[in-house]
C-alpha cells in the first residue's frame, strides 16, 4: 500500500532539515508575532525549528515499518519472518552507512585528527557509537547520529 502524503511529508522534513542546516542562522532574531483573527502567530517559528525534521523522518519511518504489520501483509510469527525483516533493514541502510562513514573518516581524518581513531573506527564498524557519551555525534560527520539510530530503531520496532 502505497500513502502519497508519505512522500509529502518525507519533503517537507527534508526542506525543515535542509533550511535548519544551511539558512537558520540568517533568519532574522526577531520573533514578532502577528494578531490573526485574536491568534498570536509568530511567522519564523517553523524556520527556527528546522530540526523537527529529524523526529519527522523518525515518526515516518517507524509507522512505514509499522503498517505492513498492522493490516496483516506480514507478520512475525515465524523464526524466518524475523530473519527477514531484519535483512531487509540491513540491505537498505547498512550500504549508505558504510558508504558515509568511509567518506567521512577519510576527509575528515585530516582535519580533526580525532584522539582514538580506531576506537572511533570499531564503534563506527558496529554501528554502535551512540551508546557511547563521547561519540555519539561522531567527530568524523556528526550527523550520522541520525542514521546510527535508525538502523537501531529498527531492532525495536518489531
Amino acid at each position: 500500500m502505497r500513502l502519497g502524503f508519505i512522500n509529502g511529508l518525507r519533503g517537507f522534513a527534508i526542506l525543515a532539515v535542509v533550511y535548519h542546516h544551511f539558512f537558520s542562522r540568517f533568519t532574522p532574531k526577531s520573533l514578532g508575532a502577528i494578531d490573526i483573527g485574536g491568534l498570536s502567530v509568530s511567522p519564523y517559528t517553523p524556520l527556527f525549528n528546522g530540526w523537527l525534521g529529524v523526529n519527522l523522518f523518525f515518526v515516518l519511518s517507524g509507522f512505514v515499518l509499522a503498517l505492513p504489520y498492522f493490516d496483516g501483509r506480514r507478520d512475525f510469527s515465524k523464526p524466518g519472518h524475523t530473519r527477514w525483516f531484519y535483512k531487509q533493514r540491513a540491505h537498505r541502510l547498512l550500504p549508505l552507512y558504510y558508504f558515509s562513514v568511509i567518506i567521512a573518516m577519510i576527509l575528515a581524518r585530516r582535519i580533526t585528527m580525532a584522539d582514538e581513531p580506531f576506537r572511533d573506527l570499531l564503534l563506527m564498524a558496529t554501528v554502535t557509537f551512540n551508546f557511547n557519551e563521547a561519540t555519539y555525534s561522531p567527530v568524523y560527520n556528526w550527523v550520522l547520529w541520525s542514521l546510527g539510530l535508525e538502523v537501531w530503531s529498527a531492532s525495536y520496532s518489531r
